[in-house]
């Protein structure tokens, strides 16, 4: 009752914000300035004669994350007051499009702004999906276990961190414990996670920010079906490496009860060769939602992943990053989230002003429906009027707040002829694709080539895959207006589809995201590079190419 109470309370607070947004915004905005006046950053920026939004952006520029990151490197060096007053007792790692990590300071202030926006999520969560209340759920995450900065602080993947640091009303519904997640080697780590899940008849729901972690976990059970077998017969837990005994309790370790009719009918089923849904159904016969990102470039892995395990409702997990959280879903099955204007201060910058030495800067409640913008943030904890580098669209208005649907990162955006396709017309475009001609791929990534035109990668699979690059061709003009501008103009030509083998593009992006080896759960894809010259050093399969 206390924990609904908590969720509802922070909720209802967003839920009036929403109807009048400036006065809170304008409110988050100037406590933190009050609090971190006399920082080094905030004496320099003058934030003590700040009184308004207006004086804010007077004060302080617009700076890229380059631009923030000698400020962020002094503070993970152990240098403290610099952009706030408290001194952090966290570093979260965050991969930036290189795959070079950047170590974002989480202080007890910037927690507590988080938990405004975490909690209301939970409870627009169980209300739209009212089996989370009494059943348990499970959401998977990175390890926290990164070691410590060079100032002494702990630091990992914020999600871990999260999971440790859970209140017990919230803990105590997941399945999998934390040391899971900490588990170096990828196979025993996903094969763990699933034994844990098809250990719990009753599981409603799971959910993680990549539905890529979530379709490794089933693969993995898929292809340790033997195995799985007769753990299931006989109650027990096997892996390739021993347990490394630092990271579990005695409580957390795994206690599993035999379960002969499950394993029967595992054998059943692999004798038969049923669908693989069907598989899933009996391995958890009561999951009926899944709770994961659903746009950008998501929305083919969310796809990918239903067709695994068989239709579920989808719950949108926030708009978020170990920067802060910006945009709260409250709707099943929709994209897109209410400005999370109880936590930060957010402003946003039109998408074809952003290249402005000065451009126009716009507050939540300025903004338009359907426009694209990038975003930028103001938190408690030491980022201020701080370009995230992300491109937003707004889908309506939550009262008088923005739903906001994230659509890509600005670097992953390319152009040959000034035509800026972004990774969510991709993914969208192969996703439309794919539904209209039944092929499907696994991996796909779209580069620039200097014979002006876009080459679409992907792996082999035996079929003519000349209709689907027609329909993938056509989708993509009908969503980059500007490309299909280019095309009709004949500035650029139509796309080739190259197919290489089986296992290439996965190690392209290995290699790209896995440079650490500390276990993470927020495995992005990549659907587009900005390189020229990256899909030539594939092996060719087959070429095809479009008439002009």
């Amino acid at each position: 009752m206390f924990a609904s109470l908590i969720k509802q309370f922070h909720f209802k607070r967003l839920q009036r914000a929403t109807h009048n947004p400036a006065p809170r915004q304008q409110q988050i905005l100037l406590d933190i300035l009050r609090t971190n006046r006399n920082t080094e950053f905030g004496q320099a920026h003058q934030f003590s004669a700040i009184k308004s939004i207006a004086d804010f952006r007077r004060q302080v520029p617009l700076r890229s994350s380059a631009e923030f990151g000698p400020y962020l490197k002094r503070v993970y060096q152990g240098e403290r007051n610099i952009l706030t007053t408290e001194t952090p007792y966290f570093f979260a790692m965050t991969a930036g499009s290189t795959g070079d990590y950047k170590y974002i300071p989480i202080t007890r202030r910037f927690k507590r702004e988080l938990d405004r926006s975490v909690y209301a999520f939970y409870h627009l969560l169980e209300t739209n999906c009212p089996e989370f209340r009494s059943a348990p759920i499970q959401f998977f995450v990175g390890s926290a276990e990164g070691g410590q900065s060079p100032g002494g602080v702990p630091q990992g993947f914020v999600s871990g961190f999260n999971y440790k640091n859970l209140p017990a009303f919230i803990r105590r519904k997941f399945v999998v414990p934390y040391w899971v997640f900490t588990q170096p080697d990828m196979d025993d780590r996903f094969y763990a996670i699933g034994r844990f899940l098809t250990a719990q008849g009753n599981l409603a729901g799971f959910g993680g920010f990549s539905p890529l972690a979530m379709m490794s976990v089933m693969k993995r059970l898929l292809a340790n079906i033997d195995m799985l077998e007769q753990d299931v017969r006989n109650g027990t837990l096997t892996l390739n490496h021993p347990l490394a005994p630092n990271v579990y309790t005695p409580a957390s370790l795994p206690t599993f009860k035999p379960d002969t009719a499950l394993a029967q009918k595992i054998s059943d089923w692999r004798n038969t060769e049923r669908p693989l849904p069907e598989l899933m159904q009996l391995l958890l016969p009561n999951l009926k939602y899944v709770a994961t990102w659903m746009g950008g470039n998501m929305s083919y892995s969310t796809q990918s992943l239903l067709q695994l395990i068989g239709p579920k409702q989808v719950h949108e997990m926030p708009f978020s990053a170990s920067e802060g959280i910006f945009g709260i879903p409250f709707r099943l099955d929709r994209e897109g989230g209410i400005a999370a204007i109880t936590s930060h201060f957010l402003e946003y910058i039109r998408e074809q002003d952003i290249d402005l030495e000065n451009p126009p800067v716009y507050c939540a409640w300025e903004l338009e429906q359907g426009e694209h913008y990038y975003q930028i943030i103001t938190t408690s904890g030491g980022l201020y009027r701080y370009n995230m580098e992300d491109l937003i669209r707004v889908d309506g208005f939550y009262n008088k707040t923005p739903i906001v649907q994230f659509v890509s990162k600005r670097a992953r955006q390319i152009s040959i002829s000034n035509e800026r396709i972004n990774e969510n017309d991709v993914t969208e475009s192969c996703r439309q694709a794919s539904t209209a001609t039944g092929m499907h791929f696994n991996e796909f990534i779209l580069f620039p080539t200097r014979a002006n035109h876009y080459c679409l990668v992907v792996e082999e699979n035996g079929q003519d895959l000349a209709p689907f690059a027609q329909v993938f061709e056509s989708r993509l003009r009908d969503l980059a207006k500007v490309y299909d501008m280019e095309r009709t103009a004949r500035t650029l030509r139509p796309i080739t589809l190259l197919e290489t083998r089986q296992g290439q593009l996965r190690d392209y992006v290995n290699a790209i995201y896995f440079r650490s080896a500390l276990p993470s759960s927020q495995y992005k894809p990549i659907h587009l590079s900005n390189s020229f010259t990256d899909a030539d050093s594939f092996p060719v399969v087959r070429l095809h190419s479009l008439e002009i």
